[in-house]
Protein backbone atom coordinates (compact mmCIF):
# COMPACT_ATOMS: atom_id res chain seq x y z
CA UNK A 1 0.00 0.00 0.00
CA UNK A 2 1.56 3.01 -2.02
CA UNK A 3 -0.53 5.92 0.06
CA UNK A 4 -0.02 6.21 3.62
CA UNK A 5 -1.94 8.71 5.73
CA UNK A 6 0.20 11.69 7.46
CA UNK A 7 -2.39 12.84 9.72
CA UNK A 8 -3.05 12.32 13.27
CA UNK A 9 -3.99 8.89 13.78
CA UNK A 10 -7.80 8.49 15.17
CA UNK A 11 -8.28 4.91 15.27
CA UNK A 12 -8.97 2.71 18.12
CA UNK A 13 -7.56 -0.52 16.78
CA UNK A 14 -4.03 -1.16 15.12
CA UNK A 15 -4.65 -1.66 11.39
CA UNK A 16 -2.23 -4.64 9.66
CA UNK A 17 -1.69 -5.17 6.10
CA UNK A 18 -3.19 -8.19 5.63
CA UNK A 19 -3.45 -10.00 1.74
CA UNK A 20 -5.65 -13.08 1.38
CA UNK A 21 -8.82 -13.60 -0.09
CA UNK A 22 -12.31 -12.72 1.53
CA UNK A 23 -16.18 -14.30 0.65
CA UNK A 24 -18.66 -11.91 1.64
CA UNK A 25 -22.27 -12.42 1.07
CA UNK A 26 -24.93 -9.15 1.17
CA UNK A 27 -28.01 -9.53 3.68
CA UNK A 28 -30.92 -8.30 1.66
CA UNK A 29 -34.59 -8.04 2.46
CA UNK A 30 -37.12 -9.66 0.17
CA UNK A 31 -41.34 -9.48 1.01
CA UNK A 32 -40.16 -8.71 4.45
CA UNK A 33 -37.59 -11.68 4.84
CA UNK A 34 -34.01 -11.89 4.88
CA UNK A 35 -31.62 -13.86 2.89
CA UNK A 36 -28.26 -13.75 1.30
CA UNK A 37 -26.75 -12.58 -2.40
CA UNK A 38 -24.84 -14.97 -4.33
CA UNK A 39 -20.90 -14.63 -3.25
CA UNK A 40 -18.74 -12.10 -3.61
CA UNK A 41 -15.06 -12.56 -3.31
CA UNK A 42 -12.60 -9.60 -3.17
CA UNK A 43 -8.85 -9.82 -1.77
CA UNK A 44 -8.11 -8.10 2.10
CA UNK A 45 -6.05 -5.25 1.96
CA UNK A 46 -6.45 -4.66 5.70
CA UNK A 47 -7.99 -5.53 8.66
CA UNK A 48 -8.33 -4.67 12.96
CA UNK A 49 -10.35 -5.62 15.31
CA UNK A 50 -13.23 -2.74 14.46
CA UNK A 51 -13.13 -3.07 10.83
CA UNK A 52 -11.97 -4.99 6.77
CA UNK A 53 -10.80 -3.10 3.69
CA UNK A 54 -10.75 -5.25 1.01
CA UNK A 55 -10.96 -4.87 -3.09
CA UNK A 56 -13.41 -6.38 -5.63
CA UNK A 57 -14.12 -5.80 -8.85
CA UNK A 58 -16.77 -2.84 -9.72
CA UNK A 59 -19.59 -5.34 -10.98
CA UNK A 60 -19.96 -7.30 -7.37
CA UNK A 61 -19.36 -4.08 -4.93
CA UNK A 62 -21.85 -3.54 -2.63
CA UNK A 63 -23.81 -0.82 -1.57
CA UNK A 64 -22.89 1.30 0.90
CA UNK A 65 -24.78 0.21 4.66
CA UNK A 66 -25.05 -3.12 3.17
CA UNK A 67 -24.93 -5.82 5.82
CA UNK A 68 -22.18 -8.53 4.82
CA UNK A 69 -21.51 -11.81 6.11
CA UNK A 70 -17.74 -11.98 5.66
CA UNK A 71 -15.93 -15.54 5.36
CA UNK A 72 -12.13 -15.08 6.63
CA UNK A 73 -9.23 -17.01 7.06
CA UNK A 74 -8.19 -14.50 10.23
CA UNK A 75 -6.39 -17.02 12.43
CA UNK A 76 -3.24 -16.68 10.88
CA UNK A 77 -3.50 -12.54 11.87
CA UNK A 78 -1.36 -10.93 14.21
CA UNK A 79 -4.44 -9.57 15.41
CA UNK A 80 -6.46 -12.47 16.14
CA UNK A 81 -6.85 -12.12 19.85
CA UNK A 82 -8.42 -8.84 19.50
CA UNK A 83 -10.76 -9.53 16.26
CA UNK A 84 -12.24 -11.99 18.59
CA UNK A 85 -12.65 -10.10 21.82
CA UNK A 86 -14.18 -6.84 20.11
CA UNK A 87 -16.42 -8.59 16.94
CA UNK A 88 -19.21 -10.55 16.16
CA UNK A 89 -18.87 -14.32 14.67
CA UNK A 90 -21.05 -16.64 13.92
CA UNK A 91 -20.19 -20.09 12.66
CA UNK A 92 -16.38 -18.64 11.70
CA UNK A 93 -17.81 -15.53 9.89
CA UNK A 94 -18.23 -11.83 10.67
CA UNK A 95 -20.69 -10.10 10.19
CA UNK A 96 -20.35 -6.46 9.49
CA UNK A 97 -21.54 -2.98 7.77
CA UNK A 98 -20.31 -1.10 4.74
CA UNK A 99 -19.16 2.22 5.47
CA UNK A 100 -16.67 3.24 2.57
CA UNK A 101 -16.21 2.70 -1.07
CA UNK A 102 -13.54 3.97 -3.09
CA UNK A 103 -13.65 3.21 -6.39
CA UNK A 104 -10.33 2.72 -8.10
CA UNK A 105 -8.95 3.28 -11.66
CA UNK A 106 -8.09 -0.12 -12.64
CA UNK A 107 -12.49 -1.27 -12.51
CA UNK A 108 -12.18 -2.37 -8.84
CA UNK A 109 -13.57 -0.75 -5.63
CA UNK A 110 -11.94 -0.55 -2.22
CA UNK A 111 -14.92 -1.16 0.42
CA UNK A 112 -14.52 -0.54 4.10
CA UNK A 113 -16.96 -2.73 6.49
CA UNK A 114 -17.20 -1.96 9.97
CA UNK A 115 -17.30 -5.18 11.87
CA UNK A 116 -20.29 -5.49 14.15
CA UNK A 117 -19.42 -5.35 17.99
CA UNK A 118 -20.13 -8.70 20.03
CA UNK A 119 -22.83 -6.88 22.02
CA UNK A 120 -24.57 -4.53 19.44
CA UNK A 121 -28.42 -5.61 19.06
CA UNK A 122 -29.49 -7.67 15.96
CA UNK A 123 -32.73 -7.84 15.48
CA UNK A 124 -34.24 -11.41 15.40
CA UNK A 125 -34.09 -12.43 11.75
CA UNK A 126 -30.97 -11.28 11.13
CA UNK A 127 -29.87 -13.46 14.31
CA UNK A 128 -31.43 -16.53 12.74
CA UNK A 129 -30.28 -16.24 9.63
CA UNK A 130 -26.88 -15.77 10.25
CA UNK A 131 -27.00 -18.89 12.75
CA UNK A 132 -26.37 -16.87 15.86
Amino acid sequence: MGDRYTGEERREFIRCDYEEPVHCRTIKSSDGKKSFSSSIKGIVKNLSASGILFIVSSESTPKIANMLLLELDYQTSSICQEIEKQSLIARNRFLGKVVRIENNDDNTCDVGVALIPKYNYLPEDIKVLVGI
